[in-house]
């Protein structure tokens, strides 16, 4: 796997994370309408799995 230099954003993120002060993202996704889960999660995977 490339190794990759972490950006600044992704620094500061990493230097402030302590187990008194975690660094967690948490989002949410709103669609029009119902989803199948199988279908998003392996969207989800696959955009992960790229990006590593």
């Amino acid at each position: 796997m490339e190794r990759k230099k972490l950006s600044y954003a992704d620094h500061a993120w990493l230097r402030m994370d302590d187990p008194l002060n975690p660094m967690v993202i948490t989002g949410l996704m709103i669609f029009d309408k119902p989803l199948e889960y199988d279908g998003l999660k392996a969207v989800v995977e696959n955009s992960i799995i790229s990006r590593s």
